[in-house]
């Protein structure tokens, strides 16, 4: 016969959900996604100013905290450690981002340019090259996409791929 364990009830304290997360029990890992889920998405969405970003902040920020929920110290509350792992993910995904204007691209546009583009030998030094301006585009798109966009697709497994360690 396997050896259930019992649901981990919600009202749960967070010393008993901590303990059984890290023997691996799924019901509660859900019960802590649950019980604290709202609130740190609150906090990285008030953060990362975006819906989808903020979901990719707050499975990231899941990720390293079970990963390390080994180390939690309880020296501060579970939710405190949890929300200041939102905070740094969130502040880094804002560090990562470079927002360069379109209308500023090109060699007058007073900024340096993102990457070296190849001018056409026929192009003008003083008119903006339009394949220069295209590929600037282009890289200025690709640089604000979210880096690891292809783990929003295993969103609601990522914990079980956790779980089997």
């Amino acid at each position: 016969m396997h050896d259930l364990k019992p649901e981990a009830p919600v009202s749960a304290p967070d010393a008993e959900l901590v303990s059984r997360v890290l023997a691996r029990d799924e019901s509660a890992v859900r019960a802590l996604i649950q019980r604290y889920n709202r609130r740190l998405y609150r906090v990285a969405r008030g953060i990362v100013a975006d819906d989808s970003e903020a979901e990719d902040v707050l499975q990231e920020a899941y990720l390293k905290a079970f990963a390390a929920l080994g180390s939690f110290r309880a020296e501060s509350t579970l939710s405190t450690w949890l929300t200041r792992i939102v905070l740094n993910e969130a502040f880094q995904r804002l560090r990562c981002r470079i927002d360069v204007p379109i209308s500023s691209i090109g060699r007058d546009g007073g900024q340096m340019p993102m990457a070296d583009v190849i001018p056409f030998p026929a192009s003008s030094r003083t008119a903006i090259d339009p394949e220069r301006a295209m590929a600037q585009s282009e890289l200025a798109v690709l640089s604000r996409a979210p880096s690891m966009r292809c783990r929003a697709i295993f969103a609601p497994f990522w914990w079980r791929a956790w779980l089997k360690g």
